[in-house]
């Protein structure tokens, strides 16, 4: 992936080492805050909180099992943010916002054809 399409405060490796992105073209490395000139053409690898390479894009198929489990944490986080919402949601709007959240859960699982 080319430097330029990472978005501010993306981890990415670069390298040999690990960076995250502060501006369209600097990086500050991981280990000591030390701030470099990136090419927007560089090749860099974006990596995830864990440090894991995050891939370009899906792959042709994705397993059941894993497609469920992921859908169940992103929508268990709509939930929670949900509930974080500054200033906080009364009683009616919480319930709006869980019932849109498990409406659009349904329709994915079904337009998925997991469901």
């Amino acid at each position: 992936m080319k430097f330029h399409l990472l978005r501010a405060g993306s981890r990415f490796e670069f390298r040999g080492k690990r960076y995250r992105k502060i501006s369209p073209l600097k990086a500050a490395r991981e280990d000591d805050d030390t701030q470099m000139l990136i090419p927007r053409s560089a090749e860099v690898q974006a990596i995830d909180d864990t440090g894991e390479p995050v891939p370009e894009a899906l792959p042709d198929t994705l397993r059941g099992e894993a497609v469920e489990t992921e859908l169940a944490r992103f929508i268990e986080k709509c939930r929670e943010a949900g509930r974080c919402i500054d200033p906080p949601l009364n009683e009616q709007q919480l319930s709006q916002w869980l019932q849109a959240v498990e409406a659009a859960h349904s329709d994915l699982k079904t337009r998925l054809a997991i469901g």
